[in-house]
């Protein structure tokens, strides 16, 4: 037709998620082909992520972030965009109780020591933590945020096992690739938080914050 700009609304959304997954593929490539710039609408933030060049993230018809894939899954603008962008993203409210070249924040008594971001003592933060960026270990390794957890369910995913454990009363979610290693029910682990991102508490519960309504 001659057009230039191309608007794709929900195009895979019906198509069964394996022939989905390879048509990506085909036209993301179709469109860089054709030197067309492509709009695609998608609540799918996996197809969002593997299409993308640069990605619009809304909510409530507003513009929450805007960025490569790369910009919104490491530095994401808000907690909404740490949740759309990562999945089952674990969420806890903190208070800061030290801030030097490390932030020490205090979640229901666990205290988390990650980089200082520019945070002050005293401010309330929501803290929130990738499934991926907690490694699971049977031996304790030196370091920050190595914590005693206990396994209280698995599931096998395939390349990766979903774990949910417990450390000192709060849960939280693990992915982790079989390789590293394949933990039983009621194990008593350790859990390495290895990141995490720090957001200015809004003043609304989480909730609040991170829901997609």
């Amino acid at each position: 037709s001659g057009a230039n700009l191309l608007l794709l609304d929900e195009p895979l959304g019906s198509i069964d998620p394996r022939a989905a997954k390879m048509l990506r593929i085909e036209l993301r490539n179709l469109v860089k082909d054709l030197k067309l710039t492509a709009i695609h609408v998608t609540h799918n933030q996996e197809e969002a992520m593997s299409i993308a060049d640069k990605i619009v993230v809304m909510r409530r018809g507003r513009i929450e972030q805007y960025g490569t894939p790369g910009e919104l899954y490491y530095k994401p603008a808000n907690p909404f965009v740490a949740r759309f962008i990562g999945g089952e993203t674990n969420f806890f409210e903190g208070v800061v109780v030290s801030s030097g070249s490390l932030l020490e924040v205090d979640v229901e008594g666990l205290i988390f020591k990650l980089k200082n971001t520019g945070f002050r003592k005293g401010e309330r933060v929501i803290v929130a933590i990738r499934p991926e960026h907690i490694k699971l270990s049977s031996t304790k390794t030196a370091g920050e945020n190595v914590f005693s957890a206990k396994v209280k369910e698995v599931n096998f995913l395939g390349l990766t096992y979903r774990y949910l454990i417990e450390i000192d009363g709060l849960e939280f979610v693990v992915k982790q690739l079989r390789h590293a290693g394949v933990y039983k029910r009621n194990s008593e682990v350790y859990a390495v938080v290895r990141d995490a991102h720090i957001f200015k508490h809004p003043g609304l519960n989480i909730k609040e914050v991170i829901s997609y309504e």
